[in-house]
């Protein structure tokens, strides 16, 4: 028995729905590893410019300006795929929120030439700058989050959701490290600073736990010889 014209065409508009929602999933896959190479950018110039300021221009000077430099490279790569898998020729109607996240972390992305220039001045403190740059990461993070949140896929969204909670617990973890770095440069801790390392520390656990929950058992056995090698016993 043949089908009729009418359940023809449904088929045929369900597999263009169904092809038009992958590649919506692979736009949004791609933004996000572009997103998170950024982040780790960003996340090691927050490391040298504090140290850069908290030596008051005597150290890491050259790393900074190295360092400058990739993240730049970074996002520019960012913002041309922004630009292409959302402005040009995309429906974008399912992903309001996610473009929502995308235009707020644009805007801390347009303010970085001004946080460099104060940094470049010292202008600005070294906990200042470090909450700078942890604003325009959870910006950045949030469209991740809202990457994991629109996908089509059960099994992507899994990994989607396991890759940020991993990318929140790392900058909780880069975070920590910002923090440490200005004790060191500033050759003492205060209370403050011990109480904010401990409260990133137990932040970063809470977050790997999340991660293990979603994980695939590959990169489970990964973050358990992780967990078990030399460095992280010494």
């Amino acid at each position: 028995m043949g089908y009729s014209e009418a359940t023809k065409r449904f088929l045929l508009a369900a597999k263009h729905a169904e092809i038009s929602a992958l590649k919506r999933l692979l736009a949004n896959c791609q933004v996000v590893k572009s997103v998170s190479v950024f982040i780790h950018q960003l996340q090691k110039e927050r490391g040298t410019s504090n140290i850069f300021l908290a030596s008051r221009c005597e150290r890491f000077t050259k790393q900074r300006t190295d360092q400058i430099l990739q993240s730049v490279l970074a996002e520019e790569l960012l913002r041309s795929q922004f630009k292409a898998q959302y402005l040009i020729g995309h429906d974008t109607a399912d992903n309001m929120r996610l473009l929502n996240s995308i235009s707020i972390a644009l805007q801390g992305m347009d303010n970085l030439p001004v946080l460099r220039h104060k940094i470049d001045s010292l202008a600005i403190s070294p906990l200042n700058s470090s909450q700078a740059y942890c604003r325009l990461v959870a910006g950045l993070l949030n469209v991740v989050f809202e990457a994991a949140d629109v996908a089509s896929d059960p099994a992507i969204t899994r990994i989607l959701v396991a890759m940020f909670n991993f990318m929140q617990g790392k900058e909780y973890a880069g975070q920590e490290r910002a923090w440490g770095a200005i004790g060191f440069a500033e050759t003492h801790f205060d209370q403050e600073l011990c109480e904010r390392l401990e409260q990133l520390q137990v932040a970063q656990s809470n977050c790997f736990q999340i991660f293990l929950e979603f994980a695939s058992q590959s990169d489970k056995q990964l973050w358990l010889e992780l967990e078990t090698s030399t460095p992280m016993k010494s």
